[in-house]
């Protein structure tokens, strides 16, 4: 039994067998206008080059995505399925023909999962309008996989590849609107040709409210833009997607809906592809809003916990592309540093890290820009939410260049007498003054510390015994009004 049928400018055909009932499907060239029917030589013809996607009992079951790597120079029998689709044309964010205004709905989102690589589409799937097809290819353009689809199945493959090409190339084909291709999506640990570009196109998420906010620090030009923003679940289904104008700003806004436990977005530029940072926990964004609802403490504003700044305060610093959060808390059960979380300087979650008694009250977090401003936070259990800045020093003052010699801590080690003296050039007065003292040893760990008070001394200085079994020492002052500041690391 022979059938066909036209749609999308291409012949498709099923042939059944009549004695198993045993159905394949594939599809041929374009036909001439006014062809009704195929001849079965044609046909047969047409078969013998085209992909036959899958052997479908009855044509009842719903096909799978197939992936065919051709062995040597052997032919490729996808080749001729392709082919026909890319007569139509292909498009990509930079090009996108006549329609500039559909590329967010049809934009292929390429990324690695184990084992192979998925294709989404964030595309409606309706008879009228779908992504029919889905295809991968390598740098010579060697075709690595077909998924053909039909409107009852999700606009997505998941490809079986042993190894994953870098230059590897993906293809969504529209029934309307052409084929569309994509590479690889970008990450700030994998940015592939684009290193220098990931501050500027990695997107960053908040979530408040129930409301998730995108936002990419990237200008918007005509000649240069984020054209989409997405947002996927858990699941790695889209829930929200915008196109942005050129003179929009590269910031979206959507609804959290029910049940989703995980955010991702991804930002596409017209230049330098998709990117994708990582993903954020709705139930760790839920958490932190709670724990900031109780209020936010800091140095200069420590509520009715004024006594006990030195042992909450977190101490971040930057080492090449991580912030190191350390608070120098006692982990007991009954009293410990529940987490410690870091935002960037617009208030947009980097990571957050849970703690239990017994765990060392320290978190890394990798950023992409090291030299953008953070804010570090640590949540006790008895004593709410702590706030402060990155460590200021000499060579990274942040706002306070003129502050450098004021601030700076220096530690006199008196061997003899088996101390060190941290010592401020700083006053000491109500409205500004030094409010703690702290000193690390060779390996970061703090070994001391000292909270001051005004009834307790006038000058911004403390005597320590010298701790045991160190050979470096590094003196830290933390002021009221302009942060916690680094001084030189001393010899023992």
């Amino acid at each position: 039994q022979i059938k066909t049928f036209a749609h999308s400018r291409v012949v498709w055909y099923v042939l059944c067998s009549s004695n198993t009932g045993n159905c394949q499907i594939g599809f041929g060239d374009i036909m001439n206008s006014g062809q009704s029917q195929i001849s079965r030589r044609r046909l047969l013809k047409l078969g013998s080059v085209a992909a036959l996607t899958s052997i479908l009992p009855g044509c009842a079951d719903t096909p799978t995505a197939t992936m065919t790597t051709p062995m040597s120079d052997e032919p490729n029998p996808m080749m001729g399925q392709v082919e026909i689709w890319e007569q139509m044309g292909i498009l990509t964010p930079n090009e996108p023909g006549e329609w500039g205004e559909k590329i967010a709905g049809h934009f292929p989102i390429v990324y690695r999962k184990p084992g192979g690589v998925m294709v989404s589409v964030a595309h409606p799937m309706d008879p009228e309008h779908y992504i029919e097809g889905i295809y991968l290819k390598d740098g010579s353009g060697r075709v690595l996989g077909v998924q053909e689809l039909t409107p009852d199945q999700m606009p997505s493959a998941f490809f079986e590849l042993a190894n994953v090409p870098a230059d590897l190339e993906a293809f969504a084909v529209c029934n309307l609107h052409q084929v569309w291709s994509a590479s690889l999506v970008r990450t700030p640990e994998a940015p592939g040709p684009w290193a220098d570009k990931i501050a500027g196109h990695t997107p960053r998420i908040s979530i408040e409210d129930g409301q998730v906010t995108v936002q990419v620090l990237h200008p918007m030009t005509d000649e240069h833009a984020i054209l989409a923003i997405y947002l996927s679940d858990q699941n790695d289904v889209v829930f929200a997607k915008t196109q942005l104008a050129r003179t929009d700003e590269a910031k979206f806004q959507a609804e959290l809906p029910s049940g989703v436990t995980e955010v991702r977005a991804w930002a596409l530029c017209d230049d330098h592809d998709l990117w994708v940072n990582r993903p954020i926990d709705t139930v760790t964004a839920s958490m932190i809003a709670d724990w900031e609802a109780a209020g936010i403490l800091t140095a200069d504003e420590p509520g009715e916990w004024g006594a006990k700044i030195a042992g909450h305060y977190p101490i971040a610093n930057i080492l090449d592309n991580r912030v190191v959060v350390h608070t120098p808390h006692e982990m007991t059960p009954e009293h410990y540093i529940e987490a410690i979380y870091l935002k960037d300087a617009d208030g947009f979650l980097v990571g957050c890290k849970k703690l239990s008694p017994g765990d060392w009250p320290a978190a890394s977090f990798d950023v992409f820009d090291a030299q953008q401003e953070y804010m570090a936070f640590s949540v006790c259990n008895l004593h709410q939410v702590w706030a402060a800045p990155i460590v200021r020093d000499a060579e990274r003052p942040g706002p306070w260049a003129e502050k450098v010699e004021s601030h700076t801590p220096e530690a006199v080690v008196e061997p003899s007498a088996n101390t060190v003296t941290v010592v401020v050039n700083h006053p000491m007065t109500a409205d500004h003054r030094i409010v703690a003292l702290y000193l690390t040893n060779e390996n970061g760990d703090f070994v001391a510390k000292k909270q001051l008070q005004l009834e307790e001394t006038t000058e911004a200085t403390y005597t320590f015994e010298l701790p045991p079994q160190v050979s470096q020492l590094t003196p830290w002052a933390l002021c009221d009004d302009h942060d916690l500041w680094r001084g030189p690391t001393v010899s023992v």
